[in-house]
């Protein structure tokens, strides 16, 4: 598949809720904190997150497929570190996989 950027730093004017940081971290553990900062926010609400597992970009996308959470934006900038700006759709648990 390969990780594809969305676009190119389009995240002026989204209304981020909260903030997480996996940099440092490699699978399983960015998704992990994701998963963590997503039970903190509420419905509708966007969480953002930097990371810098060459992996990420993939990991999210499907992560978000599975669990049916919108991914409104992913970004990869020039010394490597992904963006994702994901806005929350469920209030049940969410599943790591």
């Amino acid at each position: 598949m390969g990780f594809k950027p969305f676009k190119k730093h389009s995240n002026s004017g989204i209304k981020i809720a909260k903030r997480v940081d996996a940099t440092g971290l490699y699978c399983p553990a960015p998704i992990a904190i994701l998963k963590v900062g997503l039970e903190e926010i509420k419905n509708s609400e966007i969480i953002e997150i930097i990371a810098d597992d060459p992996k990420f970009g993939d990991d999210l996308q499907r992560w978000c497929s599975l669990t049916g959470n919108e991914l409104l934006d992913l970004i990869e900038d020039k010394k490597g570190f992904y963006f994702g700006y994901i806005k929350k759709k469920l209030d049940s648990n969410y599943y790591l996989r």
